[in-house]
């Protein structure tokens, strides 16, 4: 894909992504992109523009997302105040951290 194509159809993915997301992220290929939002995460194909993915175990909205570098997991922290770690291959979660304090 070129750079240009590439540009089109993430922006067309951009488009159809729920206006309630709070956080995006995409994952270091360019293939994938997950969104984070008060209904939680979802790992979207960048070149189908569908989701492929939900991440769930979260309570509360999720405020932010992200890609771990070499795109195997994906970070996410939520309105309860926890981090959560999940692989995103397969969405099982693998780590839940609590707020301190």
């Amino acid at each position: 894909m070129t750079e240009v194509s590439t540009f089109i159809t993430e922006f067309r993915l951009l488009d159809t992504i729920d206006a309630n997301a709070s956080s995006l992220d995409f994952d270091p290929s360019g293939s994938r992109i997950a969104t984070a939002g008060p209904e939680g995460v979802e790992i979207w194909n960048v070149e189908s523009g569908l989701p492929v993915l939900v991440l769930e175990g979260q309570s509360g909205g999720v405020t932010d997302v992200a890609f771990s570098p070499d795109g195997s997991s994906v970070a996410t922290s939520s309105d309860d105040g926890k981090v959560r770690l999940f692989e995103a291959d397969t969405g099982a979660q693998q780590l839940v951290l609590p707020r301190s304090g």
